[in-house]
């Protein structure tokens, strides 16, 4: 047994020991709880790096996803263009089919994949923006389905214009294509203010563990003081100490494999170094970073000195080396409490990229430096893909400035923005457009109704198209093609509005001008057909004078040649005789024979008077003749100009008429198919008239030019469908088929004294009109068919006060719009 002091004193010194081994285990577990919460927080930094790195490359490829939308959206406008130069309607529209269904598989890739891999506020934002983009394609693809179809209607013209209509919708898609892509940088941004937030939050409970860690310090040296005058007083407390160090040791050992469990589990390449720069311990991703890159960090293991193999470091990757070494030693100093540094180190083959981050370890005894070496080769290519987008949509933000006037309004209509093509049109410096609404550069020329209808539809968040004619500064006018697109923000309310002009003014311009060229050249086809007809009537008339003259010269024949001289010298015979009349006629020879004389000279004078009133008769009816042709020419010329609804065979009739003397002089056999049921024309009655006259002059030279002598002019007309057709057909000296396709051309003619302009100018007429012409013949010596198709009467009358007043209101408006050009 032992003494009962030593017994006492024995239990007391057991019951320190037990004492100072709870709280040495107490120390070792706080120890191990914080360095786990510091590996913890570590672990913690390191997936919000991975997160953000993962967010940016999610967020990098919506942004090349729709950088290629616009890339589809370019293929889709591109036929609409390319046509112009092909002329191949039905490639150019398969082409743009062809175009149209990638984009629309694009866009229903990129939504489906929004609505399984974005959250619902985004994926609504960005899917409203695609809905956009889609109604934008949709109106595009329509301009471009209204350019092919104006080839196939051959109408050039109308094509070119709906392609500026279509290229305005383009940048309408292209503005809805970089709203998208703003709102992924939008959300973008936002994700990445989320990450700095947690990672900021994590820097506070660090901070936090780190003044624990000091005051446990704080709190164990006290009792380490305490506890080594406790092992003074005894042998056995001491030893008791060192067996509860011993154990101590073995659990520092323990957490010592734990923490390098800890570094082994992470991805980043992890040395620990001494205070002098020796590499004390390293993770497993260190070792396979080292056997897989030996021509780089051979020999940079344990117990190497790190900050040597820095400053000596040559060859590959080893630019950044010295200001590695450098930011360690700052931080082995304390100057630092960080140092990170981005990077390359590049293979033949593959670029990488990587960060390093030094930073102090708090460990019992000598300080410890901490290096992690992490990949983020997956984070600069995203960065550069970025970048390149980023490129893309200023290099098309660009292209818009250098193309278009360019304005931007906040929702009541004051300018924002302008850019340099919006102060040089409006000769306004950049300073005094800011903040003014668009009446600055207000000509006057649209009325109130017109800018009301403008904010009604911009007001109801519908994109406005018109033409708008400005006044600059210095009060020139300029006409602008113009596109307001008004911007909402989420809630609907509209935030601003962009608008997009381009400079029409040299084609408003021009389109004046060939107004007036158009004017001009009515006017002198209406003097040529008149003329035409004039020239017509007057060689008619002059047929008809002829016949006039001949029946004058007859009469005047006959009155020479009246026997009036014989009945003369009856009567002087008579009178001679007196008082012996009588005994004349019963005993003078001559007196039996004068019965038969007086008789003679009566049937003489009878057959005269019977001749003169057959000329003369002729004669009245030629004058007659003469006096319808001229009333009829001045019926045409009083209604030149009115579409009305008219009997085809009155019409056929009237010029058959004007030429009737023409026919009959030059011994034309006239043939008429005109049946009596036709139903009225709508057409012009001067025009059509014109044109009838034509075709017969023609005819009957034709005739008189093949020299044969059975001439023959067939005149038909017959109904089909909608139309009447009229065909006058020869059999004179036919027409080549090489002028065939010419006749028609202006300035042809195969006439010595024509002027080829007769079958030109009944062409634009009949066209006019809704009708059409054509010519056949199957070559010299085989005559030719003119035919003539007039559409039927319309159900209601083509003219009338209204009519009148809507043209007179157009005229006045071209007027208007000639004078504004005139002073720009």
């Amino acid at each position: 047994m032992l003494p009962a002091g030593c017994g006492i004193r024995g239990g007391g010194a057991m019951n320190r020991s037990a004492k100072w081994f709870r709280i040495y285990i107490a120390v070792a577990a706080f120890n191990l709880l914080t360095i786990s919460g510091s590996l913890f927080l570590n672990h913690r930094f390191m997936n919000i790096q991975v997160d953000s790195i993962g967010v940016n490359e999610e967020w990098a490829k919506w942004l090349e996803r729709f950088a290629q939308l616009a890339v589809l959206g370019g293929a889709v406008n591109a036929p609409g263009n390319d046509v112009f130069d092909s002329q191949d309607v039905a490639g150019e529209s398969a082409r743009l089919a062809t175009a149209l269904a990638r984009f629309e598989e694009a866009c229903a890739d990129a939504e489906s994949t929004l609505a399984a891999n974005v959250p619902v506020a985004s994926a609504r934002l960005l899917g409203q923006d695609l809905t956009a983009v889609r109604w934008a394609m949709k109106e595009m693809t329509g301009e471009a389905e209204m350019i092919f179809s104006s080839f196939r209607q051959k109408q050039p013209t109308e094509a070119g214009k709906r392609m500026a209509n279509m290229d305005r919708k383009y940048a309408h898609l292209n503005a809805s294509l970089e709203q998208l892509r703003a709102h992924v940088r939008h959300i973008h941004a936002e994700d990445f203010n989320e990450q700095h937030s947690k990672a900021a939050g994590l820097r506070r409970y660090g901070l936090a563990i780190a003044s624990a860690v000091i005051l446990m310090v704080l709190v164990f040296s006290i009792h380490a003081h305490r506890m080594a005058r406790a092992m003074r007083q005894t042998d056995t407390e001491l030893q008791l100490e060192v067996a509860e160090r011993r154990r101590s040791e073995h659990s520092v050992l323990e957490s010592r494999r734990f923490l390098q469990s800890t570094l082994d589990a992470l991805s980043a390449h992890i040395a620990i170094l001494d205070e002098s720069g020796v590499i004390v311990s390293v993770n497993a991703a260190w070792d396979r970073f080292a056997s897989d890159n030996e021509h780089a960090v051979t020999g940079l293991g344990a117990g190497r000195n790190y900050l040597e193999m820095c400053d000596q470091s040559r060859g590959e990757c080893a630019e950044e080396a010295p200001a590695v070494a450098r930011g360690i030693r700052a931080v082995m100093a304390g100057e630092l409490e960080e140092f990170r540094l981005e990077y390359p180190c590049h293979r033949p083959k593959e670029k990488r990229w990587f960060i390093v981050r030094v930073t102090r370890f708090g460990a019992e005894g000598a300080r410890r430096i901490v290096i992690a070496h992490e990949n983020i080769t997956e984070r600069k290519q995203a960065e550069e893909r970025l970048r390149a987008a980023l490129h893309e949509v200023e290099s098309q933000q660009f292209a818009l400035n250098e193309s278009s006037i360019v304005g931007i309004t906040d929702r009541r209509g004051h300018l924002t923005y302008v850019n340099d093509k919006f102060c040089a049109i409006s000769k306004y410096p950049r300073e005094e457009l800011m903040g003014q609404d668009h009446r600055i550069i207000n000509s006057g020329h649209h009325s109130k109704d017109f800018f009301k209808k403008l904010w009604t539809t911009i007001n109801h968040g519908e994109v406005w198209r018109g033409r708008l004619c400005n006044r600059a500064k210095d009060g020139s006018l300029y006409w602008v093609d113009t596109t307001i697109v008004p911007f909402k923000d989420e809630s609907g309310t509209i935030m601003q509005h962009v608008v997009i002009r381009s400079d029409v003014t040299d084609q408003v311009r021009a389109e004046c001008e060939l107004d007036k060229a158009h004017k001009k050249l009515l006017d002198v086809s209406r003097q040529a057909g008149m003329a035409e007809i004039a020239t017509g009537v007057l060689h008619n008339v002059g047929n008809v004078l002829n016949s006039v003259n001949v029946s004058a010269h007859l009469v005047s024949d006959q009155a020479r040649k009246t026997p009036v001289a014989d009945l003369g010298r009856v009567v002087a015979l008579l009178r001679e005789q007196g008082a012996n009349l009588g005994a004349f006629f019963t005993s003078d020879a001559r007196g039996p024979k004068v019965p038969d004389f007086l008789a003679q000279l009566a049937d003489k004078f009878t057959r005269l008077q019977e001749s003169q009133l057959i000329e003369v008769a002729a004669l009245q009816k030629n004058v007659e003749h003469i006096k319808d042709i001229v009333a009829m020419q001045q019926s045409y010329a009083r209604v030149s100009g009115l579409t009305e609804n008219l009997s085809p065979v009155e019409l056929i009739e009237d010029a058959l008429r004007m030429n009737a003397g023409s026919f009959q002089k030059h011994e034309v056999e006239l043939v008429r198919e005109l049946p009596a049921d036709l139903p009225l024309v709508c057409a012009d009655k001067h025009k059509v008239l014109q044109i009838l006259v034509n075709f017969l002059r023609n005819a009957k030279h034709a005739c008189d030019d093949s020299g044969r002598p059975d001439k023959r002019i067939t005149v038909s007309a017959v109904s089909e469908n909608d139309r009447v057709r009229i065909t006058i057909v020869d059999n004179g000296v036919g027409i080549p088929a090489e002028n065939l396709n010419r006749i028609f051309n202006h300035g042809f003619t195969t006439k010595k004294t024509g002027h080829g302009f007769g079958l030109h100018s009944a062409a634009n007429a009949v066209k006019e009109m809704g009708g059409s012409i054509t010519v056949h013949s199957d070559g010299p010596g085989h005559g030719a068919r003119f035919t003539l198709e007039l559409p039927i009467e319309q159900l209601e009358g083509l003219i009338g006060p209204s009519g009148l007043d809507d043209s007179r209101s157009y005229l006045k408006s071209n007027t208007q719009d000639s004078k504004l050009i005139s002073q720009a």
